[in-house]
């Protein structure tokens, strides 16, 4: 039951702000697991991209596609995505299936994905859309103008996990 009552609170994020399903794509994913509803978490993750545009969602579902699936399938689903949207989270998480897949020269690839971690993972994951103040941490008043609900994820998966290819050998 909690964890029924948990996917339902999350899920009541859509009707509020989208744009803050980002932020809880992690525990919606976490509560679809514990319910077994993996394969309607894919097309829930599919529904949000195709409706909201959050490139968090797409890259979540490449991952579950990739667990399920394959890489080749979660590369065949993403490349479309980044062609439409070129976000630098969901081509490092592409390059990483690539060099799990050993599609390309591995050590070149390999190289090219750590310096996209290395850029991707520092970078701010909120701001401000009244003064632009950003930051990696949620504020709900702008520590900057002092505004109330002015703070919008900026980073489209703020807790972003890489896959390491040395770990997850195909």
């Amino acid at each position: 039951g909690e964890y029924r009552q948990s996917l339902d609170s999350f899920r009541s994020i859509e009707s509020q702000n989208p744009l803050f399903l980002s932020v809880v794509l992690p525990m919606i994913g976490l509560c679809a697991e514990r319910l077994g509803q993996e394969r309607e978490l894919i097309e829930y993750l599919d529904y949000l991209y195709h409706t909201y545009r959050i490139v968090a969602a797409a890259i979540e579902r490449a991952d579950r596609l990739s667990r399920l699936e394959g890489s080749q399938t979660a590369i065949d689903y993403l490349l479309p995505i980044l062609e439409e949207t070129p976000e630098p989270q969901a081509v490092t998480h592409a390059i990483g299936f690539l060099v799990q897949e050993s599609f390309l020269g591995p050590s070149r690839l390999k190289r090219l994905y750590d310096l996209l971690k290395e850029g991707v993972a520092g970078g701010q994951k909120f701001c401000c859309e009244r003064c632009g103040f950003g930051s990696a941490e949620l504020y709900w008043r702008c520590p900057s103008c002092r505004y109330w609900g002015a703070i919008r994820p900026t980073c489209p998966f703020s807790s972003l996990i890489f896959i390491e290819a040395e770990e997850n050998p195909r």
